[in-house]
């Protein structure tokens, strides 16, 4: 019955913390990803994710370096239940993570038979405020999917170890199922394998060397080798061999230096979450002998040489320092895999780690202090109690800064002002909202800062082409070119501007560019068929259309300009097809209804209602 309770608390408080995200919109990466993404629209692209980049390989991932398609299964099931509203999202994340919870406390309950320190660890991890970032941002869910499915392998893992016969079998096949599902979800569950081998050298094999237990584990467990080069093989397939990307100028030393001082940021974190940022500038450290570095370095001995100490003792806390630190090697950027160097969504799954060693840290003040007298005994639960209260409250608090684009991206400036990043990111924020002005001065501010960053001058160029000043547009379009020839959506951008300004065979030229630099980029093929039905040139935008509708098939517009040239041909029944098929798409396409009402009305049938 205990058992139950703590589950049922549990429960509770990994959604209470949540509970005010619901409100919140489609913020950031969730706008792309998410939202405006034709790729989760349908089932009928879940073969495809197989092959793809993470992010939607239709719109905007110019340079993909991830690959992660049962995220995209995910938000494929989200759309298919709630559409494009983002309280439905929000409230999957908070499942998962509650899940996340309690497999946790089950897991330990396993592994250490200890009620009390697996709740406190399952507690802690289920109210930190570092998570916000995983779980209140919908695109966030790629931590707390892959933990989760992790924390799955793990427990049919131990529940294998525990089983015999029939039932060993089944476990161990189960394991490695959802060991598969993980790595398809984030490359960061690369790491259970390395889980594994500790927990069986440190925690089964104390009668056997070191050598002999890798040796055992490596004939138990080399099915997991499988789904690792399955999944290597298909990454590089869907990412066009961009296997190791160049993204780090750094050298191994100054990348190792840097891990260090960025895995004690981590730390300072876990301990005291208050500062949270969405968007850490990390600087490249060279000097061993830098302050930070050296503190950082004697941080992390004592750490180990404390939880060393302590194994003979329980072993939780070397159980959980080990886990914090073997989840944190794929995001340490020793290996360039990302050119984000430092995020708190990354400490989702390391932060098992510091729960276990904060539940084994709070369990033993309970239990020393439990032995000497009841009073003292509520002094250490109101520890635990204040603790967890006041996690849940900045946590809370976070999730009102994740409430909208401004919001977040405001307090990203406040905490990092010379990001152009995240300048940038405000400036797009005030453009959504309605708010030029202030728009324009956070691209000037990020041309000032940093003049080789391209999207300010696409921004500012957007901006210019929104209240109608072409030549400003195009003039920043052109600089945005010179840095990054290769930006297909630039070339689009500037198309448009030559084609508002008359000038349609330049726009034709950069139309074709921009398709030849990503066929499946539909914007192109709907301008292009355009300005060819402006140069009357009809078999080529009829070309162009059926691309864009290929592509993407949600789209109203080329419908609409498909009804424009059947019509403009004589070819009405056909004209009448597709201007329904806009309509249906687009409701308030005003141009689509007149026209299709003007087609009944010469073929004279005054009962065809659009």
């Amino acid at each position: 019955m205990k058992k139950l309770y703590s589950i049922l608390l549990i429960t509770v408080l990994s959604f209470i913390p949540y509970i005010n995200s619901l409100g919140n919109e489609f913020v950031w990466d969730d706008v792309d990803l998410v939202r405006d993404n034709p790729d989760v629209k349908s089932f009928k692209k879940f073969p495809e994710l197989f092959l793809s980049p993470f992010g939607n390989p239709v719109q905007f991932k110019e340079s993909p370096l991830f690959y992660r398609p049962l995220i995209f299964f995910s938000y494929m099931v989200d759309y298919k239940l709630w559409g494009t509203n983002p309280a439905g999202y929000h409230l999957s994340n908070i499942i998962l993570h509650t899940l996340s919870s309690v497999f946790i406390f089950l897991i330990l309950l396993k592994i250490f038979s200890d009620l009390k320190f697996s709740l406190f660890s399952s507690l802690i991890f289920a109210v930190h405020p570092v998570h916000t970032e995983s779980v209140t941002w919908i695109s966030g869910r790629t931590d707390v999917l892959c933990a989760l499915l992790l924390l799955l392998s793990f427990n049919a893992y131990l529940n294998f170890l525990k089983s015999a016969g029939k039932g060993s079998s089944f476990n161990y096949f189960f394991s490695v199922i959802f060991f598969t599902l993980s790595i398809f979800s984030k490359e960061a569950a690369i790491v259970l394998p390395l889980i594994m081998l500790f927990y069986e050298i440190f925690f089964l094999s104390e009668n056997t060397t070191v050598i002999a237990s890798i040796k055992i584990s490596i004939r138990k467990y080399f099915l997991f080798i499988f789904p690792v080069i399955f999944y290597f093989v298909l990454r590089t397939i869907a990412l066009k061999n961009n296997f190791y990307p160049s993204l780090t100028r750094a050298s191994l030393t100054e990348r190792l230096l840097t891990a260090v001082t960025v895995f004690f940021d981590y730390i300072r974190l876990q301990f005291f979450p208050i500062t949270l940022n969405s968007l850490y500038m990390v600087k490249t450290v060279s000097n061993i002998f830098d302050f930070k570095t050296v503190l950082s370095i004697l941080t992390l001995f004592l750490i180990f040489a404390l939880s060393t100490k302590s194994k003979k003792a329980s072993g939780k806390l070397f159980f959980g320092t080990m886990w914090f630190f073997i989840s944190l090697l794929p995001v340490s950027n020793i290996i360039p895999f990302s050119s984000i160097v430092k995020a708190e969504h990354f400490l989702y799954l390391p932060s098992i780690g510091f729960s276990i060693m904060a539940g084994a840290a709070l369990s033993g003040i309970n239990n020393i202090l439990s032995d000497r007298s009841n009073r003292k005994k509520m002094i250490s639960l109101l520890l635990t109690a204040i603790i967890l209260i006041f996690f849940s409250v900045q946590t809370l608090k976070r999730n009102y800064v994740w409430k909208d684009e401004i919001s977040l991206f405001e307090d990203q400036v406040l905490k990092s002002p010379l990001s152009y990043i995240a300048h940038n990111n405000l400036g797009l924020a005030y453009k959504v909202s309605g708010k030029p002005g202030l728009a324009r001065n956070q691209f000037l501010y990020v041309q000032k800062i940093n003049p080789k960053t391209q999207s300010s001058y696409v921004n500012l160029g957007n901006l210019y082409f929104v209240s109608g000043e072409m030549i400003p547009a195009i003039e920043n379009y052109k600089k945005a070119i010179e840095i990054n020839p290769a930006g297909f959506s630039v070339h689009n951008n500037l198309g448009v501007a030559y084609a508002k300004t008359g000038k349609l065979k330049e726009a034709v030229r950069e139309f074709e560019t921009a398709s030849g630099l990503n066929p499946k980029y539909t914007s192109p093929h709907i301008n292009l068929g355009n300005a060819y039905l402006n140069l009357r040139e009809y078999d080529k935008a009829v070309i162009e259309l059926k691309k864009a509708i290929e592509i993407n098939p949600y789209l109203s517009s080329p419908y609409f300009l498909l009804g424009i040239i059947y019509k403009n041909n004589g070819e009405t029944d056909l004209a009448a097809e597709v201007l329904n098929k806009a309509i249906k798409l687009d409701p308030k396409n005003k141009k689509a209804i007149i026209m299709l009402k003007d087609i009944y009305s010469e073929k004279g049938e005054s009962d065809g209602k659009p």
